[in-house]
């Protein structure tokens, strides 16, 4: 009895929301880069460290492959943010800063690693170029954060999406405090608010629903435009890493 609950419990965990970037993949829930690599050497390349060395260099360059490929916002990509002056030579030595999550030796001598880039560590350039002083005394907020229901609206998953109001007001631009900026993303990508990556938005997050979605960026309806005015008297509220979206898997 016991096992086949564990069964369904595991089976009714929500998936991540992912994307195909060309070598790798984005992995929006995490906010993270994947890619697997592996190397069977024959020959004088047959011993393991030879291997495990050709497996690391055919994933660190399948990572700078496919990440340029990855959204920031509803107009750029990490690829255009790398030509802007100084900005981009950051971003493209961050590039760099992969770890192996797992490594996989087989009898045949094959070795497979699976390596993961974050974004909040590729893009901190950039998110601390436009992050925000914390407020010194903000409004008291009950909300610890604030959850997105955007499914239906067709929404594509960024970096650093905006959120406006019906009309196209910009109500959060997407930026965070200069603590948060390097230390989390401005959203996290869900496909059910049941998912662990929403817990970002703590036990009492505001629940508000997209009307529409232009790109990355969404369009509150009016209930909502309302109450999330209202709850950005608390301007570190989304600004701190709390707001999470739930889009269609």
């Amino acid at each position: 009895m016991l096992f086949w609950l564990c069964v369904a419990v595991l089976a009714s965990e929500p998936n991540d929301i992912t994307e195909d970037v060309g070598s790798a993949v984005v992995n929006w829930s995490t906010s993270t880069v994947e890619i697997t690599r592996a190397w069977s050497g024959t020959g004088v390349d047959a011993s393991r460290k030879t291997t495990e060395h050709e497996a690391r260099r055919h994933l660190g360059e399948g990572l700078r492959s496919g990440v340029g490929s990855v959204r920031v916002t509803t107009l750029d990509d990490v690829s255009t943010l790398s030509q802007v002056p100084d900005l981009g030579s950051r971003i493209e030595q961050r590039a760099t800063r992969w770890s192996v999550r797992e490594a996989r030796y087989f009898a045949s001598g094959r070795v497979e690693l699976v390596g993961e880039l974050s974004l909040v560590e590729l893009l901190a350039p950039w998110t601390l170029s436009r992050s925000v002083e914390a407020q010194d005394s903000p409004d008291v907020s009950t909300y610890t954060g604030v959850v997105i229901d955007a499914r239906g609206t067709g929404v594509v998953p960024a970096f650093a999406p905006q959120v406006l109001s019906p009309g196209g007001k910009v109500l959060w631009d997407g930026s965070l405090t200069r603590s948060a900026s390097t230390k989390v993303s401005p959203v996290v990508y869900v496909p059910d608010p049941s998912h662990p990556a929403a817990a970002r938005a703590g036990d009492q997050p505001m629940m508000v629903r997209a009307g529409s979605a232009t790109g990355a960026d969404v369009h509150l309806d009016d209930d909502s435009t309302a109450r999330f005015r209202a709850g950005l008297r608390n301007g570190d509220l989304v600004r701190s890493g709390t707001v999470v979206v739930v889009v269609d898997p």
